[in-house]
């Protein structure tokens, strides 16, 4: 099943993007008042003519959820890494578990506590993780971001979800 996902210059607006990559999209497609303040833009057509990063960004200003998007996104980028830690570390199974719970989650097998669960020991890792070299340590990291999926979404919606992960953390 395919996901249209869709910003507008407002929307890009409301949530703050920076003047040099909505001018470079603007000019992109004729302008915006000729483009339309409120006409659609596929997320896709920012990732053609902006690139990766603005594509990514533009994830926060989408007018369809794209939760579950930037979680299974977030779990493939960490999970293109994961042989990394794992050379490492073969008989460590956390963070491979965390990448699998964050899909189970944005796919609905998994409820919130659940993941959070799975959450701490990664989470635990992290904390224990001094001696690790930096290219490891920096994989746990972005594996912990991935379960989180994209926590700016999660503070759109309610910052007391943010605090409420942040205190079960610690």
């Amino acid at each position: 099943m395919e996901t249209l996902l869709q910003v507008t210059f407002n929307s890009l607006k409301k949530h703050n993007a920076c003047q040099y990559v909505y001018g470079r999209l603007s000019k992109a497609l004729g302008g915006d008042e000729i483009y339309g303040l409120d006409t659609p833009i596929n997320v896709l057509t920012i990732l053609k003519r902006n690139g990766l990063e603005d594509a990514i960004w533009a994830l926060r200003a989408t007018l369809q959820s794209s939760d579950k998007v930037c979680r299974l996104f977030a779990a493939d980028c960490a999970e293109s890494v994961l042989h990394i830690f794992e050379e490492k570390y073969p008989d460590d199974m956390r963070p491979r578990n965390a990448i699998q719970a964050a899909r189970d989650f944005a796919n609905g097998v998994i409820c919130w506590d659940e993941l959070m669960t799975v959450e701490k020991s990664l989470y635990k890792l992290f904390l224990k993780s001094h001696g690790m070299d930096k290219h490891l340590k920096d994989f746990v990291i972005d594996t912990i971001i991935a379960i989180w999926g994209n926590v700016w979404y999660l503070r759109r919606i309610d910052d007391g979800v943010y605090d409420k992960l942040i205190s079960f953390l610690l």
